[in-house]
């Protein structure tokens, strides 16, 4: 069994909170719940909510305000059990992986030891992500076990309601131009934690679009590292966008030098750009500030520990 589980009614309700938010809102939705290490020291992921967000087909944005007060209220109740808050949120009909905007949402958990973050789909895919932060910076995808037993599929009222209740949709124009994006009503929301103002919000095509390039990065990494591959599913990509005449572009490397090695593994957010925009990966290496010679160091750490044996887990 993994070192981190669910009972299914609580995998169910995140499901039943995904469903509802993509048929009513074709939207993605987010939330909170706890980890709470068990007396077998396994952590077990229960009490999922939601709380008052902006949703949209790319993204999701808690209120802080809620979250704050949810931390406080939570954390009193736990205050004598060992627990961790874990942040979630789906990608409904997309695959699973980690957006730029997620992983900027998760850097801003890095003011304690550990912290959680999960994301799933309506396939019942997951990914779930253990972030180490002292005395060193490390992160590791790990198993998570589901406990099944319910076999209804009917949305609870329950769900219905909270959505409707606690998820309003924000309005916003796109002038490419300068490549920013405004909201009508002149406000801006923070990221999960606060903090940072997001002054871009990347809507369906561009959470798409991540998506086909995180896929051409990884086919890059696990097979053989094929460049022509690589430069072929990049071509491929851009085809699409200018025959759908979008407005968006993905940067492509010509040659597969130290420039490149180092920078593959750069967010897919970072390769996309607007059609009229200069782009090139020596001004993206120069504006990241990345060291040519290195290597990606999240592959070179081990925290095995926190796996468990894979060979009873739950296929989701």
């Amino acid at each position: 069994m993994a070192n981190f589980y669910m009972k299914e009614w609580d995998w169910k309700c995140l499901q039943n909170y995904a469903k509802y938010a993509y048929s009513e809102h074709k939207s993605e939705i987010g939330g909170m719940m706890i980890a709470e290490q068990d007396k077998e020291n396994k952590w077990r992921l229960h009490k999922p909510v939601i709380l008052k967000q902006k949703i949209s087909g790319g993204n999701t944005v808690l209120c802080q305000e809620a979250l704050s007060q949810y931390y406080v209220e939570m954390g009193m109740k736990m205050k004598n059990k060992p627990f961790q808050f874990v942040w979630w949120h789906s990608h409904h009909t997309m695959g699973v992986f980690w957006s730029g905007t997620d992983l900027t949402a998760i850097d801003e958990f890095a003011n304690g030891n550990m912290s959680i973050s999960l994301v799933i789909n309506l396939k019942e895919e997951y990914k779930l992500r253990v972030n180490l932060w002292k005395p060193y910076k490390m992160h590791k995808d790990v198993d998570l076990d589901i406990l099944r037993t319910i076999r209804t599929s009917k949305i609870p009222d329950r769900i219905v309601n909270e959505v409707e209740a606690l998820c309003s949709k924000p309005v916003y124009v796109t002038n490419w131009r300068t490549n920013t994006r405004n909201y009508i009503n002149g406000t801006q929301q923070t990221l999960l934690l606060g903090g940072n103002t997001m002054q871009e919000k990347p809507d369906k095509e561009m959470v798409d679009i991540e998506a086909r390039v995180d896929n051409a990065l990884q086919d890059y990494l696990n097979f053989g590292m094929d460049f022509v591959k690589y430069q072929a599913d990049i071509r491929s990509i851009n085809h699409q966008l200018k025959s759908s005449q979008s407005e968006l572009r993905v940067g492509m490397c010509d040659n597969e030098d130290s420039l490149f090695i180092s920078a593959y593994h750069l967010e897919p957010e970072d390769w996309i750009h607007g059609k009229h925009q200069n782009w090139s990966l020596e001004n993206l290496v120069i504006e990241r500030q990345i060291d040519v010679e290195m290597g990606d160091w999240n592959d070179s750490f081990n925290i095995n520990e926190l796996e468990g044996d894979n060979n009873v887990k739950s296929k989701v």
